[in-house]
């Protein structure tokens, strides 16, 4: 009977110390997924700057001179392009 006992016991530590581990790992997924969130924000401000950014380029481009148009024109490609690398980071599209 006292092995029984024992082993019950043994068990019952068992349990609880998986139990304990388990609360470690959520409290570490909890964490992950704020950092996660973090970095997500982060780049929605860095694509909506961009974004902003090539909008600015667009508005200049149409108040352009025919003189200057093409070296405008370049600026807002780069920027339109920015703005769709940006968004393929966020996404994960390519």
């Amino acid at each position: 009977m006292e092995d029984r006992k024992q082993y019950e016991g043994h068990l019952d530590q068992l349990a609880a110390k998986w139990k304990a581990e388990l609360e470690v790992l959520k409290a570490q997924a909890g964490r992950a997924q704020v950092s996660a969130q973090v970095n997500y924000e982060r780049s929605l401000e860095e694509l909506h700057a961009k974004q902003e950014a090539a909008q600015r380029h667009l508005q200049d481009l149409k108040a352009a001179t025919d003189e200057s148009w093409e070296s405008i024109k370049d600026h807002a490609e780069q920027a339109w392009e920015d703005v769709k690398d940006a968004f393929e980071r966020l996404t994960g599209k390519t």
